[in-house]
This record gives structure tokens, sequence and C-alpha cells, in this order.
């Protein structure tokens, strides 16, 4: 499963190298891009708010990677301009996750 990166606007992209795709845009125009996907979450229609973590499609390998290995194409538009490495941010969403496992364990237990 593909799961929003952040509170958003989810809409689909269809076509071209990306193949099955979509995007989640934030109200100051930042948006995530995904591609490649095998399709998109049952009844997740244009438009839709999504929260982070809900599920918005599948890994897959439509588009130009047809026939390769499923795989997530991700890119990351700050305020809606160009594409930016996302790795920084992958990164700082990784340490704040594993930051709140302990207690989340713990919570479990």
């Amino acid at each position: 499963p593909l799961r929003a990166p952040v509170d958003g606007i989810f809409t689909q992209r269809q076509g071209g190298a990306g193949g099955i795709g979509a995007r989640v845009t934030q109200p100051d125009g930042t948006f995530f891009y995904f591609a490649h996907m095998q399709s998109w979450k049952e009844g997740l229609a244009d438009g839709t708010p999504v929260k982070q973590g809900d599920i918005i499609g599948y890994v897959g390998d439509s588009g130009n990677a047809d026939g390769g290995t499923p795989h997530l194409h991700f890119q990351w538009h700050p305020g809606g301009g160009a594409a930016k490495d996302p790795k920084p941010l992958l990164d700082e969403w990784l340490a704040a996750a594993m930051d709140e496992a302990p207690g989340i364990v713990a919570g479990k237990l």
C-alpha cells in the first residue's frame, strides 16, 4: 500500500511515462507525486481530502516501468514548484517515527 505522506487533497494522474499516478497537495501548493502505481484505492476520487497515513493506492509497474520490478517513483514539489530531493524530508520523518516508536510500543504492552 501507498499512504498519504501528509494531510492534503488527493488527485489521480494517468498516462505518459508515469502510468497510473497520484498527487497529494497541501494548502500552500506543495505536492507529493506518485508514479508507476498498480492502482488507486477503490472509491478514492479526485478532490478527496486525505489524512497522513491514509492508503491512496498500491505499488506497481505502470507507465514506462511496465514489465519491470514494481516500485514507486516519488517526488516532492515544495510550494508547487520544481521537484526537490525528498531525502532530507524522508530522513526527518524517519527520525520522528523512531523517536515516537518506544512510546507506541509501551502503549501496546
